[in-house]
């Protein structure tokens, strides 16, 4: 094959000294008060998200909030959180991720970027709330316009 090369193969080694040049990279970047910026508003966007969430009797939250991570599903069987999920997905405007806590399905749901603000929050909401309710199921259906989202 001579000498072709695929260069999406090349990276710095994982060694012990490489591993820890992501982190320098990071704090290097940003600085430890900066880090410490983003952490804590991932923490409060996500605290937003499931004060909403929580306030919506069609969902709960089995797990506890982990930083910035929420994980969420519909009450009832785990077919409905998971139609739900594919139907988000399907969309294209979120991707949503499934996890299993002891035989319960569930959507995690984590802010990560730097760049996420109240709004994009509450806009990630609407598309979950419109998709629920276009659900066949009249429960799941009429709750939507009943919640507040306002950015605050």
């Amino acid at each position: 094959m001579g000498s072709y090369s695929e260069f999406q193969h090349w990276q710095i080694p994982l060694s012990r000294r490489f591993r820890a040049l992501k982190l320098w990279f990071v704090l290097r970047n940003y600085g430890i008060s900066g880090l410490q910026k983003h952490v804590r508003e991932s923490v409060r966007l996500a605290q937003k998200f499931e004060a909403i969430v929580l306030a919506d009797p069609r969902f709960e939250i089995p797990q506890p909030r982990n930083l910035g991570m929420v994980v969420f599903r519909l009450k009832g069987e785990n077919a409905l959180t998971e139609r739900l999920l594919k139907r988000l997905n399907a969309r294209g405007y979120i991707h949503a991720v499934p996890a299993c806590f002891k035989g319960v399905y569930v959507i995690r749901f984590t802010v990560t970027s730097q760049r996420t603000t109240n709004q994009d929050i509450l806009g990630k909401l609407v598309i979950v709330f419109q998709v629920l309710s276009t659900t066949t199921d009249p429960y799941y259906r009429p709750l939507f316009r009943t919640l507040s989202l306002r950015a605050s």
